[in-house]
Parts: C-alpha cells; sequence; structure tokens
C-alpha cells in the first residue's frame, strides 16, 4: 500500500509540473501525462508480479533519455559513479569506448595499451554477446555493467569485425585503465619527419603535446605526422586548443544548441606549428579527434590521409538531477558545425573524409597490433630485438621472413616464443603519410634551390 501511495503521489507531481510548464503551449502533454500515470496504475495492479516504483520510474527515465540518439543517458547513482571514474583518467574495464549503432553495441575505439586494444578489438567491431549473453536490444548502461569487474577478472567477448559475418570469441582480462595521451617519435631520420600521436582528448593533452612537439623541434623535426586514429575524442577546449596549434586564424569549430551557440576561432598567439602536417584518421576517430581533423581540413592547413572518421559531432552536458549529485543525466545539447557549416553525424552518413583515402584490412590492423606487442616483449628483453626497418623504408633482407610465418586475423592476441621472427608488417596509413610528406619537402627543396 505505501508503495501504491508513493507511486501515485509521483504521478500527480510529474502532471503538476507538465501541466505548470506546458500550460498555454501544448494541451497534448496534460494527456499524456495522465497516461503515463494510467500505464504505472495498471502495471502496479495487474502484472503478475510487484515491482518497486523507484525501478519503473527509472525504466521509465531511461526509455525517455535512450529514445532520443545514441548518446544520451539516465544515470542512476551505480552508473554515475561508474561514470565519474571514467573521466578521472584511470578505472577498470576493458579499455573501449562503446555506443549502441542501429541497435547494435558498437566499438567506437579500443584505447591503446589495454587489454582491448591487444586482444585485437578493433574500431566498428560489433559486440554481439557478452558471456554468451547477446546484446540484441541490450541498453547502454547495462553493457558497460556486463563489461566492467575486478581487475584480474575476465570476461568473453563474441564480435563481428566490420564487414565481415563471422563471429569470434574472444577472453580478454580486465585492468585498472590507464589511458595514454601522447607518445611521440621521429618516424624519418633523413627526411626529418616527426609523428605525434594523440590517443585522447583529456585535461592534459595540450601540455603533452606541447612538450612532445618541442622534443621534435630540437632533433630536427621539418614535417609532422598528427596521428589521431582511434581516438574516442574527449574534452572540446582540448580539442580547439590542439587545432589552434596548427591554425593561425579561421573557425575551428561552431556549437550549436537551443539554449546557446557559441564558435570558436583560432588565435594566433597560440599557434605553434607551421610545420608541413598530415592528420591521420580512421573509423576509430570520434568527437574532438573530428573537430580538429574538419578544422584542418577546411581551412586548408594539411592533409587529412587514411579512411573516413566515426561520426560523432554532438555535445553531452552531464545535469545532475538532485541535491546530493547521486543521479544525473547525460543529455546531448548541442550539435558541432565544421568551419564550412557541415554537421558531423553518423546516422545520416556525415563524416570527417580523408583527401587521400588508405584503407586497411581487418588482417592488416590485427597483425600490427601482434607485431606491437612482440616489439614491446623484445625490447623488454624477452629475446632479441627484430632487424626492423624504420616506417616509410623497405624491409631489409634479414627482416624478410617466410610468407607462411606471417600472423593472420586468428592469431591475434597470441604471444609466439621470442625466439620466432615474423615478417615484418607495415602501417600503410603512416607509411603513406611519410610519402606524401617527402615528397613535399623535397619539392619544396627543388623550388628554393632554384
Amino acid at each position: 500500500m505505501a508503495r501504491r501511495s508513493m507511486l501515485w503521489l509521483l504521478a500527480v507531481v510529474l502532471i503538476a509540473c507538465l501541466s505548470v510548464s506546458q500550460a498555454g503551449t501544448d494541451t497534448n502533454s496534460y494527456k499524456q501525462a495522465r497516461e503515463l500515470a494510467l500505464i504505472l496504475r495498471t502495471i502496479q495492479q495487474e502484472y503478475y508480479k510487484e515491482v518497486p516504483v523507484e525501478e519503473l520510474f527509472r525504466s521509465a527515465f531511461r526509455g525517455m533519455t535512450e529514445a532520443l540518439d545514441p548518446y544520451s543517458q539516465y544515470l542512476d547513482a551505480e552508473t554515475y559513479k561508474n561514470f565519474r571514474s571514467d573521466t578521472t583518467g584511470e578505472f577498470g574495464g576493458l579499455g573501449i569506448e562503446i555506443a549502441i549503432h542501429e541497435g547494435i553495441l558498437t566499438v567506437v575505439a579500443p584505447i591503446a595499451g589495454t587489454p582491448a586494444w591487444d586482444a585485437g578489438i578493433l574500431p566498428g567491431d560489433r559486440i554481439m554477446k557478452i558471456n554468451g549473453v547477446s546484446t540484441e536490444r541490450i541498453r547502454l548502461f547495462d553493457a558497460m555493467k556486463m563489461l566492467r569487474g575486478q581487475p584480474g577478472t575476465e570476461v568473453t567477448l563474441t564480435i563481428r569485425h566490420a564487414g565481415s559475418e563471422v563471429d569470434k570469441n574472444v577472453t580478454i582480462k580486465r585492468a585498472i585503465i590507464q589511458p595514454p595521451t601522447v607518445t611521440a617519435s621521429m618516424v624519418n631520420e633523413e627526411a626529418k619527419i616527426g609523428h605525434i600521436r594523440v590517443h585522447s582528448f583529456t585535461a592534459r593533452v595540450l601540455d603533452e603535446f606541447d612538450a612532445a612537439y618541442k622534443k621534435l623541434q630540437d632533433a630536427g623535426c621539418r614535417a609532422l605526422i598528427l596521428d589521431l586514429r582511434d581516438n574516442p575524442g574527449g574534452i572540446l577546449q582540448a580539442a580547439v586548443g590542439l587545432a589552434n596549434r596548427f591554425l593561425s586564424k579561421g573557425v575551428i569549430v561552431s556549437v550549436r544548441g537551443r539554449r546557446e551557440s557559441k564558435t570558436f576561432e583560432a588565435d594566433e598567439a597560440s599557434t605553434t606549428c607551421r610545420l608541413p602536417l598530415i592528420v591521420l584518421i580512421n573509423n576509430g576517430s570520434a568527437s574532438a579527434a573530428e573537430i580538429v581533423a574538419a578544422a584542418i581540413k577546411e581551412n586548408r592547413r594539411g592533409l587529412i590521409v587514411g579512411e573516413p572518421s566515426f561520426g560523432k559531432g554532438s555535445v553531452q552536458n552531464v545535469i545532475p538531477l538532485n541535491e546530493d549529485g547521486s543521479e544525473a543525466l547525460k543529455l546531448t545539447t548541442a550539435q558541432y558545425h565544421t568551419p564550412a557549416g557541415h554537421m558531423i553525424d553518423r546516422q545520416n552518413g556525415l563524416v570527417v573524409t580523408p583527401d587521400v583515402e588508405i584503407q586497411m584490412t581487418a588482417e592488416q590492423l590485427l597483425a600490427l597490433r601482434l607485431q606491437a606487442r612482440e616489439d614491446k616483449m623484445r625490447a623488454m628483453g624477452n629475446g632479441r630485438p627484430p632487424d626492423a626497418a624504420a616506417p616509410g623504408k623497405p624491409p631489409t633482407e634479414e627482416s624478410k621472413a617466410k610468407p607462411e610465418e606471417r600472423p593472420s586475423a586468428d592469431e591475434a592476441g597470441k604471444t609466439e616464443p621470442p625466439f620466432k621472427r615474423r615478417a615484418r608488417v607495415r602501417d600503410l596509413q603512416l607509411d603513406g603519410a611519410i610519402a606524401i610528406l617527402t615528397a613535399q619537402l623535397q619539392a619544396a627543396s627543388g623550388v628554393a634551390a632554384k
């Protein structure tokens, strides 16, 4: 009886609030609120077992937000706690960004160096089952709960790579996730081409980028590759700041919502890199990564190389729902618009397209992951290092192996004895960017010589 009284009290409050807020503007709101109250009452009276009032309302909250778009979400106390732990930059899990697209649980991007990355999870992978349980019609918050767990425990995902009809079980051990932000190296010593990979847009990304770029400058860097592949995004201000490192003028991005709109423009005082530039993207480049890529492309600051981006051009704000801050709404409040005024929206096929498209197969990507793991093991002393060629240069005869030693997709995630050498796998997208910049530098040198 107490729960039914509470139900009616909440329903009456809901009706009153809707009536006041919509008075004179929407005569249907009152009718809809009454219908909601009727549904709740009918469930309480006729459903075969008693359901807690709180559970019914929370289900209604989830349904309302999830019907809006793939990114809006009602955060109950447990989910909100996990969400806040994500934003601190260290959390337990597998290391993947996920979303619901066309009703299917989809990987936006794996985080480099995490268990999911090492296991061969790729951008665009569809997660068909979690521990044998189908993900059909699964809610995002339910999927997150199933994927999380104590570090050291395992979860088995049934995944299907994009473009494939074959499902594969991958068992991954959960760990504390500490996402890297920026890594850098000189990928071509002769041409002095630097490579900076931005893995995510956190609060520290600009400081780390500045430090990495200075080291490359000190080493004589003459051209730069900004690698945003498998970058799921992050903080808007970080994306604007990074784009401003390359742009001295022009619009970076416009954020348009119902309450307010704002346009971010480049400030010459914040520009630090004026070198020839290529930006690498793939279908795991999302949100903030797409802002940077679109700004550089549409301001004609550099070339975009790789594959079309993911297509997440929306802004989510977290809005607390109660005084103690235990529950909240993660709500889409605005859309990103590129300097040319284009939206970025996967559902409508609006993504950032490369100027030079270089596709890589799932097998190639998995082989690169496996190679990187083996190289890391060798560098740590587990066997002698391979005679690998630097990116952009052909492999030596010593580094060539028999074709049958090349890793296949089924071998991803497995380790080989440290003494067994594999054929070196090339990062075609990175090599393509190096080749383009090398040609640009040679052309510029020829013009200067004349």
